[in-house]
């Protein structure tokens, strides 16, 4: 069963790692406007949006940061999630996938 726990620990560091990331990729006043809370959620959504909506099994996958960001805004708007400015949205979607290329993962 440790391993199952080890799993679930390097998920958590990289999710921290990958909040830490976004947060400082973005623009002052757009750091202003987000808390760790709301980039874990917009991380949350980017991984549901890709386990959904995206077909790895294709030898070239698209992916599309303005689709992406207005599925995160219009899941944020159903869930009465606070008020996710797009631009902020958008630059932590960005920040995301330069994080991931950057450790590899793209």
């Amino acid at each position: 069963m440790a391993g199952f726990e080890d799993e679930l620990l390097d998920d958590a560091q990289h999710d921290a790692q990958a909040v830490a990331y976004m947060y400082a990729h973005l623009p002052q006043e757009q750091q202003e406007k987000f808390t760790e809370d709301d980039l874990y959620y917009c991380l949350d959504l980017i991984e549901t949006y890709l386990t959904e909506k995206v077909d790895f099994s294709e030898e070239e996958v698209e992916l599309d940061l303005e689709e992406i960001t207005k599925y995160i805004l219009q899941v944020a708007h159903k869930d009465a999630y606070g008020n996710l400015d797009e631009e902020g949205v958008y630059l932590a979607v960005n920040a995301y996938f330069d994080f991931e290329e950057e450790e590899g993962n793209l």
